[in-house]
């Protein structure tokens, strides 16, 4: 076939994507690339993510050594998703630290797309060992909890008191109800008054999640009264 007609035909046969996904989750599960990673529930969005903190750890070759345990931090949005994360990395890393040669090669050429090289498979086998003598262990969180460390390390900067604690749900619900008795033994308070008139337009879910609001937003609560000299004040301006 002549060179010219050969490479028209190339240019004119249509681009198709590599479709195969544990291809595309082991190019999103390469260290070495910024990867932005959208997809739908079970598609493996937790598996791109162990197996990139898998190749982190693993060294990148003879000289240079892996990620040391205590540098890598993980950050989800839910509990159930980091500990999902975290008893799937400590179960691999603990079966890589038992298997037999050839099951580990096998696993390990899953991992990084190519056979593993002899100092892979030998860091491999000791990787379990240096997760679990890192204090703390890996470091696979919420959001939340993030936050409430850097908070815990620098409380006096955020201008909370040290040693503070976050609460839990049901501690916060058992709260809120204490505050809810304790403004209704006070009902000369103009806010008090405001919120049991109220009170009287909504069910008792309804009101429950108004008072949440209000909690949840009370430092924008407290500068809008402050604004408007108070209750009475917010009323006017609201019915003028």
């Amino acid at each position: 076939m002549p060179q010219n007609s050969a490479l028209s035909q190339a240019q004119s046969a249509p681009q198709t994507r590599d479709l195969d996904p544990n291809v595309r989750q082991r190019r999103a599960a390469d260290p070495g690339a910024s990867i932005w990673v959208s997809a739908s529930a079970g598609t493996g969005k937790t598996k791109v993510l162990t197996d990139r903190v898998l190749r982190l750890l693993l060294p990148r070759d003879e000289e240079l050594a892996g990620t040391p345990p205590h540098k890598i931090l993980c950050l989800t949005f839910t509990k159930a998703g980091a500990s999902e994360m975290t008893l799937r990395i400590n179960k691999t890393l603990g079966n890589w630290a038992v298997m037999e040669e050839e099951a580990l090669k096998s696993k390990l050429r899953d991992l990084l797309g190519r056979d593993a090289h002899d100092f892979e498979i030998t860091a491999a086998r000791k990787l379990f060992a240096q997760v679990v003598d890192t204090p703390g262990g890996l470091k696979i969180m919420t959001i939340h909890a993030f936050c409430q460390s850097v908070l815990g390390r620098f409380p006096l900067e955020a201008g909370i008191s040290p040693g503070f604690k976050a609460l839990e749900e049901d501690e916060a619900a058992e709260l809120l109800s204490r505050a809810m008795q304790t403004a209704y033994s006070t009902p000369e308070e103009p806010l008090v008054r405001a919120i049991d008139h109220i009170a009287q337009y909504t069910n008792e879910d309804q009101f429950t999640a108004l008072l949440r609001s209000l909690m949840s937003e009370r430092a924008a609560l407290r500068r809008t009264l402050d604004d408007h000299f108070g209750i009475d004040g917010f009323y006017t301006d609201l019915c003028t």
